[in-house]
């Protein structure tokens, strides 16, 4: 026991060891003659040896160094996949998938391309992986010659399972505002709503030799405006000029200077323009047939029905909310579009 709990700790910093009695402390006679009878093994004048299994920590640090293409067994925890990404490559359909590895010692993100390989385990299963290949990014990847094994299960701290899913499932973000957006970084994830006010047809675009459809949407928010690259399947997403759409998780791409935003894992759907509340300044009105017009200090112009601005101004009597309106102009009030 006294070792047991001692093992568990990290640090000297804090610990302390009430009433400690030596003599409780024993090694069993049967261990104790089992160790001095162990053929002692020498490795100062060896180079190599081998690694049973070795952790992503160990792997990340070393991998680059190891001799040959695989690395040494790795015993991770399958902690979440991607979807099955299609492509083709030399005219030949292939399939791939992303996974999310964690242990208690970090996470590292594998790319299978054989994912019928991996489906009978489900996420949270623990694994051993031989055949491996780390690569300079810093990623594996899982090949043919890669083979899972299932065994006993791994004990992952919950900030490195999250990192570890977040990988490749990142969260999806909030929509932000388009002008937010264009002031955002490169490769930052983003989601967006607006109105779709220019849809070209899709086409087809060579990349690595392969065709590709993609579709240009420009997207827009009162004046602010941007377009977004649809990619694949994302091309055929069932919206047109002039609907409100919910675009998310795309990327932030800059192309000549200007902020545009690219398919990865993208939903696009129709959806309602959320409200939005301002402080506007009317200055002067125009009463039409059946609504009245509202003329702001920014030129914007708001239509309201003449019911709902005598039940603002508390107006009962139809003729008289002119007089009312003319004696407040000009007056700020809260505009919700």
């Amino acid at each position: 026991m006294a070792y047991v709990a001692l093992s568990r700790v990290t640090s000297l910093q804090g610990l302390n060891v009430y009433n400690f009695q030596p003599d409780l402390i024993y090694c069993n006679d049967l261990v104790e003659k089992a160790l001095t009878s162990m053929t002692p093994c020498d490795l100062s004048n060896s180079t190599h040896y081998n690694i049973i299994l070795q952790n992503i920590k160990d792997l990340i640090s070393k991998g680059q160094q190891t001799q040959g293409p695989y690395q040494p067994p790795l015993k991770v925890l399958l902690a979440t996949r991607s979807d099955v990404i299609n492509y083709k490559r030399d005219n030949v359909d292939k399939s791939m998938i992303y996974l999310a590895l964690c242990d208690e010692s970090g996470f590292v993100k594998a790319t299978h391309y054989e994912p019928e390989k991996i489906e009978k385990f489900a996420n949270g299963t623990t694994v051993v992986i031989k055949n491996d290949i780390f690569r300079s990014d810093k990623t594996i990847a899982l090949t043919s010659q890669s083979k899972p094994f299932k065994t006993s299960a791994l004990v992952v701290p919950e900030r490195l399972l999250t990192e570890a899913v977040n990988s490749v499932r990142p969260a999806t973000p909030p929509p932000m505002p388009i002008s937010q957006i264009q002031s955002s970084p490169e490769k930052t994830m983003a989601s967006v709503i607006g109105v779709v006010q220019q849809d070209e047809v899709p086409r087809n675009v060579l990349v690595r030799g392969q065709e590709v459809p993609i579709r240009t949407l420009v997207l827009g928010q009162q004046q602010d405006k941007i377009k977004v690259s649809l990619w694949r399947k994302d091309a055929n997403a069932p919206v047109q000029s002039g609907d409100c759409v919910a675009v998310t998780n795309v990327v932030v791409k800059k192309y000549q200077g200007e902020t545009q935003l690219s398919s990865t894992r993208t939903k696009v759907q129709k959806t309602e323009m959320p409200s939005e509340e301002t402080l506007q300044e009317i200055i002067t009105y125009n009463d039409e047939e059946n609504f009245i017009q509202l003329l702001m200090a920014n030129d914007m112009t708001i239509k309201v029905q003449e019911g709902l601005l005598r039940q603002v101004l508390q107006v009962e009597t139809p003729n008289d909310w002119q007089e009312v309106l003319d004696a407040l102009l000009p007056i700020r009030a809260a505009i919700t579009t």
